[in-house]
């Protein structure tokens, strides 16, 4: 368990934020593909990109909002953005596979 203080946070910040402009760098894979392809492919494929670029955001929103929380809840939020930061890299290297990036 990582001890809260702001230190901490801005640590944790700095590095999961390293990950989300990575993560966007590899969804603009994503993007690229999606726009390559046939009519119909995109606009299955649009959903899907859709729904990542979302998750993104909510996990950034997430993350901004760590500053506020308090001891208790640090681990957990900590915890879930770092659960949902891998299940969205994971996803977003599928999607590259489905789109031929």
């Amino acid at each position: 368990m990582l001890y809260r203080d702001d230190q901490t946070i801005g640590a944790y910040q700095s590095e999961a934020a390293e990950n989300l402009r990575a993560l966007a760098s590899r969804l603009r894979v994503v993007e690229a593909g999606v726009e390559s392809s046939d009519a119909d492919m995109r606009i299955k494929n649009q959903k899907e990109l859709d729904d990542l670029n979302w998750r993104l955001k909510e996990i950034e929103t997430k993350l901004g909002e760590l500053v506020t929380s308090d001891e208790n809840e640090w681990e957990a939020r900590r915890l879930e953005i770092d659960t949902e930061i891998n299940q969205l890299g994971h996803d977003i290297e599928n999607a590259i596979t489905l789109v031929g990036g």
